[in-house]
């Protein structure tokens, strides 16, 4: 009897434990970033785009340039990479349910380069009149230059 209940309890656990694996309807992305040389990235951006939802994870790489994305929902991503001084690179890949995959990622150097944008105020148009004008005051029209000159 005592081995009856033991053999049953035993079982019982065994399928309990079954059915807590079965919860697992998440998955968990790692990997590390390396340049064309080898040498890890440390400090790079990584964003793991889900395709269907949209939805990003944004991870920073650690010291040795690995990065780990946890509780994805099962589906395609686009895993992106940025570092400074390296060219953007961006990747596909598949998660299923339960699945630890492992994608490492190497960078390209790129070149550095600066943006300016340059903004100002745009009369707006008027559709309702065809002249334009401005209001100038004394100092202003004492300062616009003479043709005599």
């Amino acid at each position: 009897m005592k081995r009856a209940l033991t053999l049953i309890g035993v079982l019982a656990l065994a399928g309990v434990a079954t059915l807590a694996h079965a919860q697992v309807d998440r998955a968990t992305l790692s990997g590390v970033v390396r340049d064309q040389t080898g040498a890890v990235v440390p400090n790079a951006s990584v964003a793991v785009t889900n395709s269907a939802t949209n939805v990003a994870s944004r991870l920073k790489t650690n010291a040795e340039g690995a990065y780990l994305a946890v509780n994805l929902v099962p589906g395609r991503y686009l895993v992106e990479v940025e570092a400074a001084g390296f060219e953007k690179k961006v990747d596909a890949v598949i998660l299923e349910v339960g699945q630890r995959a492992r994608l490492d990622l190497t960078i390209g150097v790129g070149t550095m380069s600066e943006a300016v944008t340059v903004e100002a105020a745009r009369r707006l148009l008027s559709t309702d009149q065809a002249a334009l004008g401005a209001v100038m005051d004394q100092n202003a029209v004492g300062k616009l230059p003479l043709a005599i000159r």
